[in-house]
């Protein structure tokens, strides 16, 4: 932590000077709580299951009641919360965190129709890279053929569903109760409200921020815009008719109000 060298005290009260305050109060914390966490710790709780030929690296803990299937590769540092379910053939990078009750690996939701409807085999994997935080009872499905991937440094936020083939470039955070849609785009450090729906077959420019439970239907390909609303259209633009729409009433009764004068007029 930096320390400013003009420390001073007001109201009886000493006072540090600090670049950035988020930052150093979180280096105070994990120096007070840092024997709370499970990172580093190489452990297996209880109740959990590991196929022979999965492979773990070292420092990983894995907690209870967790199921990792055969073929599944975590690196080192990971942390894998409770409840956790881990199926074939997923890669995981190093320093991962993966909260309680998040299932990776699972078949999309894929049918073709003939005379009722018929399940695609989903014969893909999934590539999670390194620091990739992930919340808890979030759902990312397998490929049909191609990888689901989530690129370096991600950050997904609780109760997210990402479906087959979707990839995730680096560096995006996605908030809470979002959904992307099968074979989708989202680019590196694009930013995702909550409650967010993407869907399939689209992309997403880097640097995006998508306003809350904003939904995206077309492709987004300018760089480091905001967006708002659904369908999404920029931020500004959204608010400027949003202000019109709240008006609209009053707008009305004034439209009513010019048909009976002119309407007036015209019969005298």
């Amino acid at each position: 932590m930096l320390i400013s060298s003009d420390s001073q005290v007001y109201d009886g009260v000493a006072c540090i000077k600090v670049p950035d305050v988020r930052k150093a109060v979180e280096e105070v914390k994990s120096l007070l709580y840092d024997n709370r966490s499970a990172e580093g710790r190489d452990e297996v709780g209880g109740y959990t299951i590991i196929a022979d030929d999965a492979k773990i690296g070292d420092s990983t803990f894995i907690g209870r009641h967790v199921v990792i299937d055969s073929g599944v590769i975590i690196g080192s540092g990971c942390v894998i919360g409770d409840g956790v379910k881990i199926y074939a053939g997923t890669h995981i990078g190093d320093r991962v965190h993966v909260k309680a009750n998040t299932v990776i690996g699972g078949d999309g939701f894929g049918y073709y129709f003939d005379q009722g409807y018929h399940k695609i085999k989903h014969v893909g994997s999934i590539m999670i890279e390194d620091d990739v935080h992930i919340g808890s009872n979030c759902c990312i499905d397998r490929g049909t053929i191609n990888d689901t991937i989530i690129k370096k440094g991600a950050k997904l936020d609780n109760l997210i569903h990402i479906a087959h083939n979707v990839v995730i470039e680096e560096g995006v955070a996605i908030a809470a109760q979002s959904g992307i849609s099968g074979s989708s785009v989202i680019g590196a450090y694009a930013q995702l409200g909550g409650q967010v729906g993407v869907v399939g077959h689209i992309k997403i420019a880097p640097g995006s921020r998508i306003q809350a439970q904003s939904g995206v239907a077309s492709s987004i390909t300018e760089l480091q815009e905001k967006w708002y609303g659904y369908p999404a259209i920029k931020y500004w633009d959204y608010l400027r008719s949003f202000s019109l729409f709240r008006k609209l009433p009053s707008i009305e009764k004034r439209l009513k109000n010019l048909e009976e004068r002119i309407k007036s007029n015209s019969n005298s």
